[in-house]
């Protein structure tokens, strides 16, 4: 019965400083939707790079007058190294026409160009391939004497990790920032209501109650707070969805070629409810430290 007995003295404390509760809530919503957006922003980020392939692939020019069987014995001899997910031989003929179909027939002259185009390998890597490694492949490659130029999609794939592990340490600051800030105001409010409290408290406590029958509404308070303040977040940022991801999806989704744009995650609201309960939470331990000191 004494976690119920708290959480009844939790919603009474609820009506009776509804504003301060409010503005704790409120805090806490603002805060977990800025964090949401980045969150949303981030994945789509990730799920649009993904759709455009940016694991390197590698190109390599052919000599002209191969035979079937010497690409083929070339195309095994590349598959077995290391960090090779797949090879894919492709003529001059196929790469004119995934350039028409990529720019428009009238944009590509095929009589003009072809001479310029050779018999190409693709050579697709797999996810866990380095920097080092892509040289070390490329020059490999390079060496046969079936091949004429070797070209790796380099740039992108260091720019998208650049970019991603950036993107990665400004999602920590952020978090880090908001918890922190969010937490001191959060302690203040919660503060002010022990304050306001602290007569009943002191008689309560001269009357033998223990510290922990003082605090607990507190901590109820604190959960309850950051439970409210996550679904005020998410319902938030489902709206804006609906508002502004999903219209925005269907007018310009077929330019990078996705139906929708992603939102949440499991794991991502997981991660916003424990970080809701977190800044709370810290409000809590404040007052029960503020109280330790006094008593």
């Amino acid at each position: 019965m004494r976690p119920l007995h708290s959480l009844r003295r939790s919603f009474q404390d609820f009506r009776r400083h509804p504003w301060l509760h409010g503005l704790s809530i409120v805090t806490i919503a603002i805060s977990l939707l800025i964090l949401g957006v980045f969150l949303v922003v981030y994945r789509n980020f990730v799920h649009l790079a993904d759709h455009a392939s940016p694991t390197p692939v590698g190109t390599a020019y052919l000599q002209e007058g191969l035979n079937e069987l010497e690409i083929n014995n070339l195309s095994d001899r590349i598959l077995s190294m290391e960090g090779v997910r797949d090879v894919e031989f492709k003529t001059r003929k196929s790469v004119l026409e995934e350039l028409a179909n990529f720019y428009g027939d009238a944009a590509v002259d095929s009589g003009g160009v072809e001479g310029f185009f050779p018999n190409l390998l693709e050579v697709h890597l797999r996810d866990t391939v380095n920097e080092n490694s892509l040289k070390r492949l490329s020059d490999q490659i390079a060496s046969f004497p079936e091949v004429t130029q070797v070209d790796f999609a380099r740039g992108w794939q260091s720019q998208f990790k650049r970019l991603k592990n950036v993107m990665s340490w400004i999602g920590l600051a952020l978090m880090a920032g908001l918890l922190l800030g969010c937490s001191f105001i959060i302690a203040n409010f919660m503060g002010m209501r022990h304050q306001s409290r602290r007569r009943d408290i002191e008689i309560i406590h001269l009357m033998g109650a223990s510290r922990r029958y003082i605090l607990m509404p507190f901590l109820w308070e604190g959960m309850l707070e950051g439970l409210m303040g996550v679904g005020v977040a998410v319902s938030a940022l489902v709206v804006l969805n609906s508002v502004f991801l999903v219209p925005l999806a269907k007018q310009w989704g077929g330019m990078a070629g996705i139906d929708q744009f992603a939102f949440l995650s499991p794991a991502q609201i997981a991660y916003m409810v424990g970080i809701g309960l977190v800044m709370a939470l810290i409000g809590s331990v404040t007052v029960f430290i503020r109280f330790r000191e006094n008593h």
